[in-house]
């Protein structure tokens, strides 16, 4: 899945960090025992561990969380973020 997220519009930003970022995501996504909202992997984002700070305005993702993480996911009105399939977490 990281592949072809790497092979998507790469004038959207450095193509590294957007990778690390998808890759956080879905493993928010996937190890999370219930639906995560927009508000809270933004809140992950935010998280600094190796300065042990938060930074909510300034570590966050400007892209939304749909286009970069491809389709594997699915952003619901209410601002639910889950997986396409159930089965896409295996």
């Amino acid at each position: 899945m990281l592949v072809r997220i790497g092979k998507a519009d790469c004038k959207r930003g450095p193509l590294e960090k957007r990778l690390r970022r998808a890759k956080f995501i879905l493993q928010l996504i996937i190890t999370a025992s219930r639906p995560l909202y927009v508000h809270e992997i933004q809140g992950a984002l935010a998280i600094n561990l190796e300065e042990q700070n938060v930074d909510f305005g300034g570590r966050y993702s400007t892209l939304p969380l749909d286009d970069l993480c491809g389709p594997i996911i699915q952003i619901h009105k209410n601002d639910l973020v889950e997986m396409i399939h159930p089965t896409a977490k295996e």
